[in-house]
This record gives C-alpha cells, structure tokens and sequence, in this order.
C-alpha cells in the first residue's frame, strides 16, 4: 500500500491520472479528479449501472467517444488511508476477471468498502478496543482455524456483533480476554458471558507492547495476513466484520506493535467458577466480575 500512498503524493495537478499497474489488461487509473480529490477511475466499453456515493466517497460515470469512465473521489482527506487500502484492493483484485468482467468486479468490492466509508470513523479505535480486536484476530488465525480452518473460524468469529461470545461453531463457543500484561485475574463483562449449556473455552492472550521500529504485530499486519489467506469472497465478509467492529486501515494502528508472549485456554465446565443468572440471587440483574487464575489451574488445557 506504500506504494500507491506515494504515487498519490507525486500529483501535482487537477485532472491528472496514471495508470496504476503498466501490466495490467484493465484500464484502472489512479489520480486527482477535477476538484482536485485523490480518486480511483476504470475506464472501458462497459453498460453504465447506478452506483451511490456516500458522505465519504463521490461516485460519478459518464460516457466519452465510445468509453464508460467511472471514478470514485476521496470526500474526506480523513480516510485517506482507508482509500488508499481501498484502491490496492481494487487493483489487485480485479486481474483476477477478464475485461468484461471488470466493471461488474468494481461494482461488487466497492458494496463491501461502501459500508467502511459508511461508518462513523471521527476517532479510531481505543488502544484497549484495538488490543481486544488484535487478541480476537489472532485467536481465529493461530488456533481456531487449526481446528476447523480459517474460512471456518471467520465465520464463527461474532464478537465484532457484540454478541455474548466472540466465537461459536457447532456446540462450542469461545471467548477471547486480551492482557497487555501478564494476567492475574480474567475480567467477565456480564452474567451472560460465560453461560452457556454447552461446553466452551475462555483464551487468556498475553501481548507485550513493543517500539514501533521492533519487527512485532500489529492490528494492520495482522489483517494483511488474514486477508491474504482467504478466498475473495470470504475477504468481502471479513472487511464487513472488521468494520462492525469499528475498524478503519488507519495507519495511526502501525504506531501499536506488539510481542505475543503467551495463551492459556481454560475448559468452561460446570465446576468452572463463574456467575450466571442461574446461580444468583433473581435480584442481581447485572454484574462484571474477576476471577483471579490462581484458582483455574486445573481448567487449562493445551489445546481448544
């Protein structure tokens, strides 16, 4: 993505475009438009079909001398770095179909990154909020989905829903507790989270923060791995997920890198201490609660 940030600094003037790959059979442009806004244009003989804007991203079509154009324009300087992850995709993307298809692929990637563009993206994301997405992603890839595969595990993932728990697949449900220190208590957020009449696990990740230039993870990389370990379609529902979840390809995410130093999985059984609605007074309605790992030693297991 470097790349295409520092073609869009090399332009000095309205109206100017290039292409974006020379060895690329489409005709896909990278430049400012006529306003002046960094922008995406394809260019071919293709039927113009109805494609909104949004408050982030201008979209206009026309048709010249016996060509279709389409250009998408950068509203926001905001995004830009939403844009610019949002260009790389379309560029890569779409050699995987013919010129025919071409426009038709366009139109498809940009339903998915229209509802990023959507989103309310006035702050980031917290670095506690940012961390717990880190620890979820990393979850799936380095231990759910060798289980049950990757596509499996991002499609088991639902904390991004804000449901009770992060993962469930078949009877079995996961929650994932994110520590930037070694953990000496597990913090529990409601009386639902841990109940279930089914078996479940509880993942402890233990991250070091680490300096920026240290060659660790961080939440960006991490998404970058994701997202080229899966099949296109299923990389349309992961950045649906991501951005439920209230991420945004910011670059301020580079600025956090971390170190994972450890994970521990507790077996959540019927002897694993926890508070339900079942087994408190009718009076509680709500709680959060810590459980102090000392007391959980006989509930690790080395494998989910």
């Amino acid at each position: 993505m470097n790349n295409i940030r520092d073609a869009f600094r090399g332009f000095a003037r309205k109206s100017m475009f290039l292409l974006a790959d020379e060895n690329s059979f489409h005709n896909i442009f990278i430049g400012l438009d006529s306003y002046g806004r960094m922008s995406l244009l394809l260019t071919g003989t293709f039927d113009i079909k109805p494609v909104p804007s949004t408050i982030c991203i201008d979209v206009s079509q026309y048709s010249s001398e016996g060509k279709s154009h389409i250009i998408f324009g950068l509203k926001n300087s905001f995004l830009e770095d939403m844009f610019f992850s949002f260009c790389d995709d379309i560029i890569r993307s779409i050699e995987t179909v013919s010129i025919e298809e071409g426009y038709s692929h366009v139109r498809r990637r940009y339903r998915l990154w229209r509802s990023l563009f959507s989103i309310d993206t006035s702050s980031h994301l917290s670095e506690s909020a940012m961390l717990g997405l880190l620890g979820e992603l990393y979850f799936m890839k380095e231990y759910l989905s060798e289980s049950i595969g990757l596509r499996e595990a991002l499609y088991s993932w639902s904390g991004s829903e804000k449901t009770k728990k992060d993962f469930s697949y078949n009877e079995t449900w996961y929650e994932v507790k994110t520590h930037s220190s070694n953990p000496l208590y597990l913090s529990i957020s409601s009386l639902e989270q841990l109940e279930s009449d089914h078996l479940g696990f509880l993942a402890a990740i233990y991250f070091e923060r680490m300096s920026k230039e240290y060659k660790g993870l961080s939440l960006n990389s991490l998404v970058n791995e994701i997202e080229t370990s899966l099949d296109e379609s299923d990389v349309e529902i992961f950045k649906m997920k991501l951005s439920m979840a209230g991420y945004d390809y910011s670059s301020e995410y580079d600025n956090f890198v971390y170190d994972h130093k450890n994970s521990t999985f507790y077996e959540v059984n019927e002897d694993f201490p926890l508070l339900t609605h079942s087994n408190t007074n009718e009076a509680i309605v709500e709680a959060n609660y810590k459980i102090a790992v000392t007391f959980l030693k006989k509930f690790i297991r080395e494998k989910i």
